[in-house]
């Protein structure tokens, strides 16, 4: 029987321990790649006759462009891409440059998969009182009616007791501030309304 050199001895290990290794990021990898068959079966519209009814098609091709190819959209991503395009300021005069910031709500990460990532939610309605300006409204596309006693600077719910959560607009009745009507619904996101509230 013939004995094995230590030097050859750890070699072979380090072999054989690489190669187990390799193994295993190329499975865990494979794990959580998507195919990229799935990938090629989404196809764009060939014109714009080819989508036009098909709004469920055209989503699923402009998400997919984007999750491409980790298979989901990462957290924070549109964030990032906005942060990273180029600025524009150097074609306004420091006067006309835009002074937006976020104030919130902050964002929340969705309890569905793959459902967007960290979101806060959309505004689909703004109404403000004529006969006090104070007085604010606004209908979430699904998150309610909330009220504003303080010009914006705090909302309280108004609406979660109410069967419906998806606002599609609101309005002060114009003969009489203390009356508001609201539109239930989203067509955005294909939430059916309870009709117009008062």
């Amino acid at each position: 029987m013939s004995r094995t050199s230590p030097k050859s001895y750890y070699l072979k290990a380090f072999l054989t321990i690489s190669i187990f290794l390799i193994g295993v990021i190329m499975i865990v990898y494979a794990m959580h790649r998507p195919p990229v068959a799935e990938f090629a079966k989404i196809q764009p519209p060939k014109d714009e006759a080819d989508g036009e009814g098909d709004q469920e098609k055209r989503d699923e091709w402009f998400m997919q462009q984007r999750m491409y190819p980790f298979g989901r959209i990462p957290d924070d991503a549109r964030r990032r891409a906005w942060l990273s395009r180029p600025t524009e300021a150097s074609l306004l005069s420091p006067a006309a440059a835009p002074s937006w910031r976020s104030i919130g709500p902050n964002p929340t990460t969705s309890g569905f998969p793959n459902n967007w990532g960290v979101t806060s939610g959309r505004i689909n309605a703004i109404a403000v009182s004529p006969a006090n300006s104070q007085i604010m409204l606004i209908g979430g596309a699904t998150g309610g009616i909330w009220r504003s006693t303080n010009g914006g600077t705090s909302f309280a719910p108004v609406s979660d007791s109410q069967v419906d959560l998806a606002v599609g607009s609101i309005v002060f009745a114009p003969s009489d501030p203390n009356t508001v009507y609201a539109g239930m619904g989203d067509k955005g996101s294909a939430y059916f309304g309870s009709g117009v509230w008062k």
